[in-house]
């Protein structure tokens, strides 16, 4: 016979599961969103800023 905490455990494990995967892919959804919205363009350009000391 299983251990009567078993049931619980296993809940506890696929909660734990769920909330991993879940930020999992939010935060692979996020990377991949960020690399296309910055990937390098030619026509892009930096912006220099002067340093201004009072």
């Amino acid at each position: 016979m299983a251990s009567k905490h078993a049931p619980e455990v296993e809940l506890l494990f696929w909660v734990t599961m769920a909330v991993t995967f879940t930020v999992f892919i939010i935060t692979q959804v996020v990377m991949f969103y960020f690399g296309y919205r910055y990937r390098y363009k030619k026509e892009r350009k930096a912006y220099f800023y002067q340093r201004i000391i009072n």
